[in-house]
C-alpha cells in the first residue's frame, strides 16, 4: 500500500484541482486504513510514512478533507500509528508532521486533547515526547515536528491554553536538546526555538514538509497561514454531494468499463440490505464519512423489475481515484466504493 500512498500524495500535491477530486471521492479512507493494516516491520513503516504524507497533503487547504478526518477519527488513528512506529525515525518525523497539521482544526484536536480532562492530555502529550526522544538522534527535525504537533494540540481556548501548555514536560525537551547539541554543536534546535514553535505553530502555515535539516539546519520557517482550517463550512456542501450519490448507490455497476474485456460476466446480484448491528467492523472509516454526513441509512435495494429497467449511470474512467477506491474497499462494502467513484 506504501506506492499507493505515495501515488495519493503525489496528486494531491500537484494541483489543487487534484486534490478536491481525490477528497470528494473518498481518498482519504486509503492511507487511514493503511495506517489500521501496516505490519509492525520496515514495509510497515514504510506504509506508515507514505501514509502520513498522504493524509497531510490531502488535507492541507481542503476543509471537505478534514471532515472526513473528523467523521473517520482521524487524529486518533495518526497517534496510534505514531505509538506503534517509535523506532522508525522517519515515520515518527511524518506522522508527527501530519498530527501537528491536522489538529490545527479544533474538531481533531479535540480528539486527543480536551481541557476538560487534564490527565488525559498529559497522557498524551508524554507520548508525543517519548516518541520524538526515541527517534530523534538520526534527524533534528523530529524534534521541531513534536513541538509544532505539541502546539496543536494544546491551542485551546485562551483561558486553557496556557493551562495546557504548562503540562507540556520541557524536562524531556531539554534532554532531547542536549543530545542534539553533542551531536551537532552548530545546530539551530535551541531552547528558544522550541518555545517559538510551541507558542505559534498552532496558528501558522505547516504545509512545508520540513522546517529543519537532519542536522538541524533552519530550511524553512513558521509562517501566518492566511485563514484558520476548519471543517464546519464544507459540512452543507458535502452532504448535498453524498446525498446525490446515494441516489446511483444501487443501480451503479462498478465493472461497467471493463466487461467489454471479460470482467464480471454478469451484472451481480443485489447485495442484501445489513442491520446496523450487523454491519461489517472495516466500513468504520469511509463508512463513518458518509452516514456522519447525511444522517440517514442508504436508500433501499430496487425492486428486481426496476433493476432490469434501469440503465447504470455512465461516468468517465479515471485509474488513478479508481485505484484508491479499490484499495478502499479493505474499508467499506462494495455498495459504499460505488457511491465514492460513481460520480468521479
Amino acid at each position: 500500500m506504501a506506492p499507493l500512498c505515495s501515488l495519493l500524495a503525489f496528486e494531491a500535491g500537484s494541483t489543487t484541482e487534484h486534490r478536491d477530486a481525490l477528497v470528494t471521492c473518498g481518498a482519504v479512507a486509503v492511507p487511514l486504513r493503511a495506517l489500521q493494516v501496516a505490519p509492525q516491520d520496515s514495509a510497515g513503516n514504510s506504509v506508515a510514512r507514505e501514509a502520513a504524507i498522504a493524509i497531510k497533503r490531502l488535507a492541507y487547504g481542503s476543509s471537505e478533507a478534514l471532515l472526513h478526518l473528523r467523521l473517520a477519527g482521524g487524529a486518533s488513528l495518526i497517534f496510534d500509528g505514531l505509538r506503534a512506529r517509535h523506532d522508525c525515525p522517519s515515520a515518527v518525523r511524518s506522522l508527527l508532521a501530519t498530527l501537528a497539521a491536522v489538529c490545527q482544526d479544533a474538531g481533531l484536536r479535540e480528539q486527543l486533547v480536551q481541557p476538560s480532562e487534564p490527565q488525559e492530555a498529559v497522557t498524551v502529550l508524554n507520548a508525543i515526547l517519548r516518541a520524538a526522544q526515541a527517534s530523534h538522534a538520526e534527524d533534528l527535525d523530529i524534534v521541531a515536528q513534536a513541538c509544532c504537533a505539541l502546539s496543536s494540540l494544546t491551542n485551546a481556548e485562551s483561558q486553557s491554553r496556557a493551562g495546557l501548555r504548562a503540562l507540556i514536560d520541557r524536562d524531556q525537551i531539554c534532554q532531547m536538546l542536549v543530545r542534539a547539541q553533542e551531536a551537532f554543536p552548530e545546530s539551530d534546535l535551541q531552547r528558544e526555538y522550541c518555545e517559538h514553535l510551541i507558542a505559534c505553530a498552532a496558528t501558522s502555515d505547516l504545509q512545508s514538509e520540513r522546517l529543519l535539516s537532519p542536522h538541524g539546519t533552519e530550511i524553512s520557517g513558521l509562517r501566518q497561514r492566511a485563514s484558520a482550517p476548519g471543517a464546519s463550512q464544507a459540512t452543507g456542501r458535502v452532504m448535498q454531494s453524498l446525498t446525490r450519490r446515494r441516489a446511483h448507490m444501487d443501480n451503479f455497476d462498478i465493472y461497467r468499463s471493463l466487461r467489454p474485456l471479460g470482467v464480471g460476466a454478469s451484472l451481480p446480484e443485489p447485495a442484501e440490505e445489513m442491520p446496523p448491528e450487523a454491519a461489517e467492523p472495516e466500513g468504520v472509516i469511509l463508512g463513518g464519512i458518509f452516514d456522519g454526513l447525511i444522517g440517514q441509512p442508504a436508500a433501499p435495494e430496487p425492486t428486481e423489475q426496476h433493476h432490469q429497467q434501469d440503465e447504470p449511470p455512465s461516468f468517465e474512467w479515471r485509474p488513478l481515484e479508481a485505484a484508491a477506491m479499490a484499495v478502499a474497499g479493505n474499508v467499506v462494502g462494495s455498495a459504499d466504493i460505488a457511491v465514492a467513484v460513481a460520480e468521479v
